[in-house]
């Protein structure tokens, strides 16, 4: 994955979720780590960490599935993207969760059902 120009060069995403984003970037697919372990191997702590997974996640760069095992229990898995998946205006509002206005109600996934940690 390469560092996305549209990323770099926008001056209303932090330079924290920038830098964030290369460490993300960096590590092998296989990589297993908190946002807690991330955040207490920064200097900038656990609050900027958050703040710019957050700011990451409303640009559409970051998302986090939640997803159920055949054991029955919860994983969270991170997924990283080179091109936002959901962009997002400055001051727009991220939309709120309901029924679909139009389709089949059953055509939704439950892992979007379930909410996040």
């Amino acid at each position: 994955m390469i560092i996305p120009n549209a990323l770099a060069q926008n001056r209303s995403i932090s330079y924290t979720a920038k830098g964030l984003f290369v460490d993300l970037i960096s590590r092998p697919e296989e990589w297993r780590e908190t946002c807690r372990q991330m955040a207490d191997s920064s200097p900038q702590g656990r609050k900027s960490v958050e703040d710019a997974l957050d700011e990451l996640r409303a640009w559409g760069y970051y998302r986090v599935d939640v997803v159920r095992l055949p054991n029955g229990r919860l994983r969270s898995e991170a997924h990283l993207f080179d091109v936002p998946q959901r962009p997002m205006l400055p001051g727009a509002d991220i939309p709120a969760s309901g029924e679909p206005e139009c389709g089949d109600p059953d055509a939704l996934l439950g892992k979007y059902l379930v909410k996040e940690p």
